[in-house]
């Protein structure tokens, strides 16, 4: 459950495999402190919550401000921190597609995207855990229609959904493409500005993370 600003961070502390301890001694706040947070004992100071947006963005995890305060809009997308996964842990076939994925990235490190689709924003055509790469297109007209990572303008978090066309200048719409679900607040962003757009070349669904 996420219902809490505290529950929130739990999970995305867990889901990015990141210990207090860690966070402690990297970002300098206290093992107290964030228990306290996660816990829903200390209430997060906005100028902190500043903070903790810049620290699991940093960490590989791509999440909004409005999701970690309120748990609205685009649920958190995990990247891929190999250091992190231990891999006789995943099946045969897992590793496999890790080692894929891996040998790719490292053709062309410039104009390749990945992440960790862990959210149904785009089922039933992506499944949830699923490793995704994109590569970035500079033409961006050409990607309507294509479902792509998306980097938004000051914005330091990902985005994957079907770009649209927008009737405002150098703008797409975004599109979720699970329309069975009611529970997306935001199906449609409308008139997004975007810094880059990267269409979908290579998907592996793996584990299922406990």
């Amino acid at each position: 459950m996420t219902s809490s600003i505290g529950d929130r961070i739990t999970y995305l502390r867990k889901q990015a495999r990141l210990t207090r301890i860690f966070i402690r001694e990297k970002y300098s706040i206290s093992e107290n402190t964030l228990r306290k947070w996660e816990e829903n004992k200390l209430k997060v100071p906005e100028d902190k919550i500043d903070l903790i947006f810049y620290v699991f963005n940093n960490e590989g995890v791509q999440v909004t401000k409005e999701w970690i305060k309120s748990g609205k809009g685009d649920k958190p997308l995990f990247s891929i921190n190999y250091e992190k996964i231990k891999l006789s842990s995943i099946k045969n076939d897992d590793v496999l597609a890790l080692e894929e994925m891996q040998l790719l990235i490292s053709t062309d490190k410039e104009n390749l995207v990945h992440m960790l689709l862990e959210n149904d924003t785009m089922f039933p055509y992506y499944q949830p855990i699923s490793w995704i790469i994109g590569r970035k297109n500079n033409d961006f007209s050409s990607c309507i229609g294509k479902d792509c990572i998306i980097k938004v303008k000051n914005n330091n978090s990902f985005t994957f959904r079907r770009v649209g066309y927008s009737e405002k200048k150098d703008c797409f719409n975004l599109y979720i493409l699970n329309t069975y679900d009611i529970k997306f607040s935001d199906p449609v962003y409308y008139d997004v500005e975007v810094e880059f757009i990267a269409p979908i070349s290579w998907i592996r669904k793996i584990y299922e993370q406990k």
